[in-house]
Protein backbone atom coordinates (compact mmCIF):
# COMPACT_ATOMS: atom_id res chain seq x y z
CA UNK A 1 0.00 0.00 0.00
CA UNK A 2 1.44 3.51 -1.40
CA UNK A 3 1.37 6.37 0.79
CA UNK A 4 -0.90 8.19 -1.04
CA UNK A 5 -3.46 5.22 -1.07
CA UNK A 6 -2.65 5.77 2.66
CA UNK A 7 -3.15 9.28 2.82
CA UNK A 8 -6.75 8.81 0.91
CA UNK A 9 -8.11 6.17 3.47
CA UNK A 10 -7.46 8.41 6.41
CA UNK A 11 -9.18 11.53 4.98
CA UNK A 12 -11.94 9.44 3.92
CA UNK A 13 -14.77 10.73 6.11
CA UNK A 14 -16.79 8.47 8.48
CA UNK A 15 -20.46 7.73 7.71
CA UNK A 16 -22.06 9.49 10.82
CA UNK A 17 -25.74 7.86 11.70
CA UNK A 18 -28.03 10.01 10.89
CA UNK A 19 -29.31 11.98 13.68
CA UNK A 20 -32.97 11.25 12.85
CA UNK A 21 -33.09 7.64 13.19
CA UNK A 22 -31.20 8.39 16.52
CA UNK A 23 -33.60 10.06 17.95
CA UNK A 24 -36.57 7.99 16.29
CA UNK A 25 -34.99 5.19 18.14
CA UNK A 26 -34.82 6.68 21.68
CA UNK A 27 -38.65 7.75 21.05
CA UNK A 28 -39.18 4.31 20.10
CA UNK A 29 -37.22 2.58 22.35
CA UNK A 30 -38.47 4.67 25.20
CA UNK A 31 -42.32 4.12 24.15
CA UNK A 32 -41.54 0.14 24.34
CA UNK A 33 -39.95 0.21 27.42
CA UNK A 34 -42.59 2.29 29.33
CA UNK A 35 -45.10 -0.57 27.55
CA UNK A 36 -43.24 -3.29 28.83
CA UNK A 37 -43.20 -1.81 32.32
CA UNK A 38 -46.53 -0.63 32.08
CA UNK A 39 -48.06 -2.89 34.64
CA UNK A 40 -45.01 -1.99 37.44
CA UNK A 41 -45.10 1.75 36.34
CA UNK A 42 -48.74 2.67 36.49
CA UNK A 43 -49.87 3.69 39.90
CA UNK A 44 -53.21 2.25 39.37
CA UNK A 45 -55.50 -0.39 37.37
CA UNK A 46 -56.48 1.18 34.25
CA UNK A 47 -59.74 -0.13 34.13
CA UNK A 48 -60.81 0.86 37.80
CA UNK A 49 -63.46 3.64 37.96
CA UNK A 50 -63.80 5.70 41.07
CA UNK A 51 -66.67 8.03 40.14
CA UNK A 52 -65.74 10.02 43.38
CA UNK A 53 -62.28 10.77 41.81
CA UNK A 54 -63.64 11.75 38.70
CA UNK A 55 -61.88 14.56 36.31
CA UNK A 56 -59.15 15.29 38.88
CA UNK A 57 -56.98 17.40 37.82
CA UNK A 58 -52.71 16.16 37.67
CA UNK A 59 -51.27 15.04 40.98
CA UNK A 60 -49.01 12.95 42.51
CA UNK A 61 -51.20 10.28 42.85
CA UNK A 62 -52.79 10.90 39.12
CA UNK A 63 -49.77 12.26 37.49
CA UNK A 64 -52.20 12.81 34.58
CA UNK A 65 -55.10 13.29 36.24
CA UNK A 66 -58.37 11.45 36.33
CA UNK A 67 -61.20 10.58 33.69
CA UNK A 68 -65.01 11.07 33.80
CA UNK A 69 -64.91 7.74 35.33
CA UNK A 70 -62.58 8.67 37.87
CA UNK A 71 -59.80 6.37 35.79
CA UNK A 72 -56.31 6.97 36.44
CA UNK A 73 -55.24 8.65 32.83
CA UNK A 74 -51.71 8.10 33.09
CA UNK A 75 -52.30 4.17 33.88
CA UNK A 76 -54.54 4.23 30.61
CA UNK A 77 -52.10 5.93 28.76
CA UNK A 78 -48.91 3.25 29.71
CA UNK A 79 -51.27 0.25 29.08
CA UNK A 80 -52.73 1.89 25.60
CA UNK A 81 -48.77 1.74 24.34
CA UNK A 82 -48.95 -1.73 25.32
CA UNK A 83 -51.95 -2.03 22.89
CA UNK A 84 -51.18 0.13 20.40
CA UNK A 85 -47.42 -1.78 19.98
CA UNK A 86 -49.66 -5.41 19.78
CA UNK A 87 -51.18 -4.15 17.03
CA UNK A 88 -48.65 -2.36 15.13
CA UNK A 89 -45.78 -4.71 15.26
CA UNK A 90 -47.87 -7.97 13.66
CA UNK A 91 -49.58 -5.57 11.21
CA UNK A 92 -46.61 -4.65 9.99
CA UNK A 93 -44.57 -7.72 9.95
CA UNK A 94 -47.79 -9.30 7.85
CA UNK A 95 -47.59 -6.58 5.19
CA UNK A 96 -43.70 -7.10 4.77
CA UNK A 97 -43.66 -10.94 4.57
CA UNK A 98 -46.93 -10.84 2.24
CA UNK A 99 -46.43 -8.17 0.78
CA UNK A 100 -42.76 -7.96 -0.26
CA UNK A 101 -42.44 -11.33 -2.00
CA UNK A 102 -45.61 -10.41 -3.78
CA UNK A 103 -44.26 -7.00 -5.36
CA UNK A 104 -40.83 -9.20 -5.99
CA UNK A 105 -42.49 -11.58 -7.93
CA UNK A 106 -44.48 -9.54 -9.85
CA UNK A 107 -41.56 -7.05 -10.85
CA UNK A 108 -39.18 -9.66 -11.83
CA UNK A 109 -41.74 -12.79 -13.62
CA UNK A 110 -43.30 -9.38 -15.28
CA UNK A 111 -45.81 -10.22 -18.10
CA UNK A 112 -49.23 -11.50 -16.86
CA UNK A 113 -48.22 -11.89 -13.40
CA UNK A 114 -47.40 -7.72 -13.05
CA UNK A 115 -50.55 -7.16 -14.77
CA UNK A 116 -52.44 -9.12 -12.68
CA UNK A 117 -51.31 -8.35 -9.49
CA UNK A 118 -51.08 -4.26 -10.59
CA UNK A 119 -54.36 -4.38 -11.04
CA UNK A 120 -55.41 -5.68 -7.85
CA UNK A 121 -53.65 -3.47 -6.15
CA UNK A 122 -55.14 -0.47 -8.34
CA UNK A 123 -58.43 -1.56 -7.50
CA UNK A 124 -57.94 -1.50 -3.60
CA UNK A 125 -55.97 1.47 -3.51
CA UNK A 126 -58.30 3.28 -5.09
CA UNK A 127 -60.30 3.31 -1.87
CA UNK A 128 -59.16 5.65 0.79
CA UNK A 129 -57.38 3.07 3.46
CA UNK A 130 -59.45 5.03 5.90
CA UNK A 131 -62.93 3.87 4.64
CA UNK A 132 -61.81 0.64 3.34
CA UNK A 133 -60.93 -0.06 7.00
CA UNK A 134 -64.04 1.41 8.46
CA UNK A 135 -66.25 -1.02 5.65
CA UNK A 136 -63.88 -3.86 6.23
CA UNK A 137 -64.59 -4.03 10.19
CA UNK A 138 -67.86 -3.13 9.99
CA UNK A 139 -67.69 -6.71 8.10
CA UNK A 140 -65.21 -8.66 9.75
CA UNK A 141 -65.86 -7.24 13.52
CA UNK A 142 -63.59 -5.34 15.67
CA UNK A 143 -62.18 -7.72 18.08
CA UNK A 144 -58.20 -8.09 18.44
CA UNK A 145 -57.53 -10.05 15.26
CA UNK A 146 -60.18 -8.69 13.02
CA UNK A 147 -58.19 -4.72 13.57
CA UNK A 148 -54.69 -6.29 12.83
CA UNK A 149 -56.18 -8.54 9.91
CA UNK A 150 -58.16 -5.49 8.42
CA UNK A 151 -55.65 -2.97 8.60
CA UNK A 152 -53.12 -5.31 7.10
CA UNK A 153 -55.42 -5.82 4.03
CA UNK A 154 -55.52 -1.62 3.95
CA UNK A 155 -51.65 -1.41 3.77
CA UNK A 156 -50.95 -4.40 1.86
CA UNK A 157 -51.79 -2.90 -1.62
CA UNK A 158 -48.98 -0.10 -0.80
CA UNK A 159 -46.59 -2.78 0.13
CA UNK A 160 -47.07 -4.78 -2.69
CA UNK A 161 -46.36 -1.52 -5.22
CA UNK A 162 -43.38 -0.34 -3.24
CA UNK A 163 -41.91 -3.43 -3.28
CA UNK A 164 -42.14 -4.08 -7.09
CA UNK A 165 -41.07 -0.85 -7.55
CA UNK A 166 -37.89 -1.35 -5.73
CA UNK A 167 -37.63 -4.68 -7.67
CA UNK A 168 -37.79 -3.16 -11.17
CA UNK A 169 -35.09 -0.62 -10.26
CA UNK A 170 -32.40 -4.05 -9.48
CA UNK A 171 -33.69 -6.34 -11.95
CA UNK A 172 -31.42 -4.74 -14.79
CA UNK A 173 -28.43 -4.57 -12.97
CA UNK A 174 -25.77 -6.06 -13.96
CA UNK A 175 -25.43 -8.37 -11.15
CA UNK A 176 -29.08 -9.72 -11.78
CA UNK A 177 -27.81 -10.16 -15.55
CA UNK A 178 -24.44 -12.24 -14.36
CA UNK A 179 -26.97 -14.20 -12.09
CA UNK A 180 -29.30 -15.35 -15.06
CA UNK A 181 -26.40 -15.39 -17.15
CA UNK A 182 -25.59 -18.35 -15.04
CA UNK A 183 -28.10 -20.79 -14.92
CA UNK A 184 -29.20 -19.62 -11.36
CA UNK A 185 -32.55 -20.50 -10.47
CA UNK A 186 -35.13 -17.64 -9.82
CA UNK A 187 -35.74 -18.29 -6.65
CA UNK A 188 -31.93 -18.23 -5.79
CA UNK A 189 -31.16 -14.65 -7.49
CA UNK A 190 -34.41 -13.19 -6.04
CA UNK A 191 -32.72 -14.22 -2.59
CA UNK A 192 -29.20 -13.64 -2.99
CA UNK A 193 -29.25 -10.28 -5.28
CA UNK A 194 -32.70 -8.91 -5.11
CA UNK A 195 -33.73 -9.57 -1.25
CA UNK A 196 -30.18 -7.98 0.16
CA UNK A 197 -30.57 -4.61 -2.41
CA UNK A 198 -34.53 -3.72 -1.81
CA UNK A 199 -34.02 -4.61 2.16
CA UNK A 200 -32.57 -1.18 3.12
CA UNK A 201 -35.89 0.57 1.38
CA UNK A 202 -38.68 -2.11 2.44
CA UNK A 203 -37.18 -0.87 5.83
CA UNK A 204 -38.02 2.75 5.28
CA UNK A 205 -41.67 2.00 4.12
CA UNK A 206 -42.05 0.08 6.78
CA UNK A 207 -41.35 2.65 9.80
CA UNK A 208 -43.50 5.23 8.31
CA UNK A 209 -46.43 2.36 7.69
CA UNK A 210 -46.23 1.99 10.80
CA UNK A 211 -47.02 5.52 11.67
CA UNK A 212 -50.35 5.63 9.47
CA UNK A 213 -51.36 2.35 11.04
CA UNK A 214 -51.34 4.01 14.51
CA UNK A 215 -53.22 6.57 12.82
CA UNK A 216 -55.70 4.30 11.58
CA UNK A 217 -55.89 2.28 14.67
CA UNK A 218 -56.24 5.61 16.59
CA UNK A 219 -59.31 6.73 14.02
CA UNK A 220 -61.20 3.78 14.50
CA UNK A 221 -60.93 4.10 18.19
CA UNK A 222 -61.89 7.79 17.74
CA UNK A 223 -65.23 6.83 15.99
CA UNK A 224 -66.40 3.81 18.38
CA UNK A 225 -65.86 0.95 16.27
CA UNK A 226 -62.70 0.14 16.95
CA UNK A 227 -61.02 -1.60 20.21
CA UNK A 228 -64.22 -1.51 22.60
CA UNK A 229 -64.25 0.26 26.95
CA UNK A 230 -62.61 -0.26 29.27
CA UNK A 231 -60.00 -1.61 27.18
CA UNK A 232 -57.85 1.29 27.12
CA UNK A 233 -56.75 3.00 23.58
CA UNK A 234 -55.18 5.94 22.61
CA UNK A 235 -58.08 7.15 20.11
CA UNK A 236 -60.63 5.31 21.93
CA UNK A 237 -59.86 7.97 25.17
CA UNK A 238 -59.69 11.08 23.21
CA UNK A 239 -63.46 10.08 21.65
CA UNK A 240 -64.35 9.33 25.41
CA UNK A 241 -62.31 12.79 26.45
CA UNK A 242 -64.54 14.92 24.15
CA UNK A 243 -67.12 16.15 26.30
CA UNK A 244 -65.31 17.18 29.03
CA UNK A 245 -62.11 18.45 27.15
CA UNK A 246 -62.98 22.23 28.04
CA UNK A 247 -63.31 21.62 32.11
CA UNK A 248 -60.31 19.08 31.83
CA UNK A 249 -58.31 19.33 29.34
CA UNK A 250 -56.09 16.22 30.54
CA UNK A 251 -58.66 13.57 29.12
CA UNK A 252 -57.50 14.45 25.70
CA UNK A 253 -54.13 16.03 25.76
CA UNK A 254 -52.43 13.65 27.23
CA UNK A 255 -53.50 10.12 25.00
CA UNK A 256 -52.98 13.11 21.64
CA UNK A 257 -49.14 13.69 22.98
CA UNK A 258 -48.66 9.96 23.32
CA UNK A 259 -50.00 9.65 19.83
CA UNK A 260 -47.68 12.14 18.58
CA UNK A 261 -44.94 11.46 20.17
CA UNK A 262 -44.94 7.69 18.28
CA UNK A 263 -45.93 9.20 15.29
CA UNK A 264 -43.03 11.18 15.69
CA UNK A 265 -40.57 8.24 16.44
CA UNK A 266 -41.71 6.35 13.37
CA UNK A 267 -41.38 9.13 10.74
CA UNK A 268 -38.01 9.96 12.14
CA UNK A 269 -36.61 6.27 12.40
CA UNK A 270 -38.30 6.97 8.74
CA UNK A 271 -36.03 9.47 7.78
CA UNK A 272 -33.11 8.07 9.14
CA UNK A 273 -33.11 5.00 7.21
CA UNK A 274 -33.67 6.36 4.17
CA UNK A 275 -30.51 8.79 5.05
CA UNK A 276 -28.59 5.52 5.85
CA UNK A 277 -29.90 3.72 2.71
CA UNK A 278 -29.11 6.85 0.42
CA UNK A 279 -25.73 7.14 2.06
CA UNK A 280 -25.04 3.39 0.88
CA UNK A 281 -26.10 3.83 -2.35
CA UNK A 282 -23.89 6.93 -3.24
Amino acid sequence: MTMNTTAVMLARPKRAVPVSLVAGGVILGFVAVIAALAGVLSPASPTTQDLLAALQSPSAAHPFGTDALGRDIFSRVLHGAQYELSVIVPTVLIVVVVGVPIGIVAAYRRGFVDRLVSLVSDSVLSFPAMVLAIVLVAVIGNGYLSIVVTIALTQLPQMVRYARGFTSSVAGADYITASRASGARTTLTLIRHVVPNIAGSVFVVASLFASEVLLIVAALGFLGIGVQPPTPEWGTMLSEGRQDFMASPQVMLFPGLAIAVMILGFNLLGDGLRDLVDKRNA
